[in-house]
């Protein structure tokens, strides 16, 4: 696949939108005021499950007024002025959202309208969540194969997370955060980004999944600087997972998995600089990595300041270490989402 990476933008809630920025002694208060206040009974979150069990420290929770698409919005916008090209180089625009509240029109539709693109585009979108990223890559690229020569795609991934799971859940309001990313691809003479490799294991979807629930369900609400819990009237679906399980598979699947993939490219785990894992779980990137002979070191790692983003996690993962120098250019990174549906995607990048 020839594409090379020209930009990745992100959109923040509390930095980049309104919205909030908070830890876990701040998530724990707010459950725990609005448990007294409603004289409500469930469990509370342990205080260190978040960090201990998931590693993640912080998490950001977008203002309660908008959505995902003012995400991927924001974050195209930055993607778009940072490559510097031309509006009407732009052929194919793909959005990765499993929070996107509309079916029609796509987010990918509206952001052609929004950003000034040519009408000559493919617009669409996805939703395979943790997987968005990579699988994003792949369509962009196989898209502009077709393309005229000096075309360009963006991939935008966006979640509002934290609008999808009960408040009240201790187990799974703490891990998840809201972010967007988006990255611009040009058509190119190196080959940047190699072919996804996938599997799937589609009977195991339900164990992470939206599921009806039969009571009320509280999302998380920031108004300002506040942060509270508020019913939700008008959708009672709610992200499930069996963690242990889940952790079990993944950690059990993917050192086999990462494996096949570098004998295939007929390569070893010390041709890369750079690993970089979708951030569910930093227990899980921490097993993986001891069962095989992956470098810690060379780990790359954003969960403790984001949470699980889902599909956002992995391109702002990249952002954050290219602006912070830990990527130089021509360095290889091997990138493995793993995730909903149960899927596993390999891939591999040549930083610019």
């Amino acid at each position: 696949m020839r594409l090379q990476l020209q930009s990745i933008g992100e959109a923040l809630p509390g930095r980049d939108l309104p919205g909030l920025h908070v830890s876990n002694e701040m998530l724990a208060e707010a459950v725990a005021r609005f448990r007294s206040g409603a004289h409500l009974d469930f469990p509370l979150p342990e205080p260190d499950f978040p960090k201990d069990r998931v590693g993640v420290l912080h998490r950001r929770i977008l203002q309660h007024d908008l959505t995902a698409y003012d995400m991927s919005l924001a974050a195209a916008r930055q993607a778009l002025e940072r490559a510097g090209l031309d509006r009407e180089c732009y052929r194919v625009v793909v959005v990765s959202s499993v929070t996107y509240q509309n079916c029609i029109p796509p987010q990918a539709a509206l952001l052609q309208g929004d950003l000034g693109l040519s009408n000559d585009v493919m617009a669409f979108d996805n939703t395979m969540g943790c997987n968005g990223f990579l699988a994003g890559v792949q369509l962009v690229g196989s898209l502009l194969r077709t393309c005229p020569p000096g075309s360009a795609g963006i991939l935008v991934t966006s979640e509002a997370m934290t609008r999808t799971v009960d408040a009240t859940d201790r187990h799974t309001s703490v891990i998840f955060g809201d972010a967007a990313a988006a990255t611009v691809f040009l058509q190119g003479d190196e080959e940047r980004v190699a072919e996804v490799a996938w599997s799937t294991q589609g009977e195991k979807g339900p164990l992470l999944a939206f599921h009806l629930s039969d009571r009320p369900v509280f999302r998380f609400h920031v108004d300002g600087d506040e942060l509270s819990l508020r019913e939700d009237p008008t959708n009672n679906l709610r992200l499930t997972m069996q963690g242990r399980q889940v952790f079990k598979d993944m950690v059990t699947d993917l050192p086999r998995r990462i494996q096949l993939e570098l004998d295939r490219r007929n390569r070893k785990i010390e041709d890369f600089d750079h690993f970089a894992f979708h951030q569910a779980n930093q227990r899980i990137v921490d097993a993986v990595v001891a069962r095989t002979t992956i470098d810690p070191a060379k780990v790359l790692s954003n969960i403790g300041k984001l949470g699980n983003t889902s599909s956002a996690s992995i391109p702002l993962m990249l952002a954050d270490a290219g602006q912070s120098g830990q990527l130089q250019s021509g360095e290889r990174i091997l990138l493995v989402g793993f995730g909903t549906g149960y899927s596993v995607g390999i891939s591999e990048l040549l930083w610019p």
